[in-house]
């Protein structure tokens, strides 16, 4: 709802890789603006998408509201928490309200580590009675569409699919106000695909999760995204409705973006019950 509550409050967010300088040469490196005066806002309950080619400053935003990478200015805003201001053990705390889903299930767990035990690493290091965490560990197993057998199995065993399910479990083990789903479904099969999602958009009614959603296919932003952001060389170009900016996109970089999806004057059949927000637009080209 457009009432909800702000949970994520991002302004001026900045972050410049510099290239060392040249022993031949007076010039410094070049620069590169990753992230370029970003500014967006994410409501509890909300999937803001942010979209754009490869190389256009998605993930390192990403990576920067959660200071896995150190912005170089900026504000971020997590429910009234300034990430910017957090030294180690503050920032640890904040993070367990903001945690992450990477693009990778195959390297994003620890392949000596039980499942359960890549589940319960989080919250226990956050102090919480290992009983607890045992006890949730089973409950979110079962949220995410897995056996409580799976916590004493190995994550080699697992399909990509099903090991994406574990990080998404492990990423909700310290009950987080916001996901950031970091190209989480590129890696997957396209049947594979459309079981996460409707998976994501089950837990963010449950459990009135706010999701950002960083992905560089449009189709899969049309399918669970309630708004997007268009980035381009740092730059968020276009924000709005999924479905406006799908439809009638105002920028030249959007309606680019458009023109490029393979077989978008393909009709697709009916979509499944995940929200195909923008669908129709995209398979009538836009």
């Amino acid at each position: 709802p457009a009432d909800a509550p702000v949970v994520l409050d991002v302004a001026g967010l900045e972050k410049v890789y510099r290239g060392e300088r040249s022993l031949f040469s007076r010039r410094s490196g070049r620069e590169v603006h990753a992230a370029d005066d970003v500014t967006l806002t994410l409501r509890r309950g909300e999937v803001l998408g942010i979209v754009g080619e490869s190389g256009s400053g998605k993930s390192t935003v990403g990576r920067c509201l959660v200071r896995l990478i150190e912005p170089d200015g900026g504000r971020v805003m997590l429910d009234g928490t300034d990430m910017m201001a957090q030294g180690a053990r503050g920032l640890k705390q904040a993070r367990g309200r903001m945690q992450v889903v990477f693009q990778d299930p195959f390297a994003s767990l620890n392949p000596r580590r039980k499942v359960g035990d890549i589940i319960c690493e989080a919250p226990l290091a956050h102090g919480r009675p290992a009983a607890e965490v045992r006890r949730r560990m089973f409950e979110l197993l079962t949220l995410v569409g897995l056996p409580e057998a799976a916590a004493d199995r190995w994550p080699h065993e697992f399909s990509g699919g099903q090991r994406q399910r574990i990080g998404i479990a492990r990423a909700l083990a310290l009950d987080p106000k916001v996901l950031i789903a970091d190209e989480a479904v590129s890696a997957l099969d396209v049947s594979v695909q459309a079981q996460v999602l409707a998976l994501l958009d089950d837990l963010r009614t449950r459990l009135d999760l706010a999701i950002l959603f960083i992905t560089h296919d449009l189709r899969v932003a049309a399918r669970i995204c309630h708004r997007v952001a268009v980035m381009r060389r740092g730059r968020i170009v276009e924000e709005g409705p999924t479905a406006r900016v799908f439809e009638t996109p105002s920028h030249d970089y959007t309606r680019a973006l458009l023109a490029a999806i393979p077989g978008r004057h393909w009709t697709a059949p009916a979509a499944p019950a995940t929200g195909d927000i923008a669908g129709a637009a995209l398979a009538q080209g836009g």
